[in-house]
């Protein structure tokens, strides 16, 4: 179960407990676009959850090494 966290106007604090790694991501909502920032592996419903929170176009930062 996904979990998230509003934790300023348009900034949201995504959580993902039970994976390998309990991580946070982040998800930035601007005027025209938002960035998601991903700080490990995430689940495939991860998707959704960010589609409801926001309908821009979104840019993703993975900081995960290949």
């Amino acid at each position: 179960m996904v979990r998230v966290y509003k934790i300023a106007p348009q900034v949201f604090a995504i959580y993902e407990p039970h994976q390998s790694e309990e991580t946070i991501s982040y998800l930035i909502v601007g005027t025209k676009q938002a960035v998601l920032l991903i700080l490990e592996w995430v689940s495939l419903i991860f998707g959704s959850v960010v589609r409801r929170l926001t309908s821009r176009p979104i840019v993703v930062l993975n900081s995960q090494h290949p």
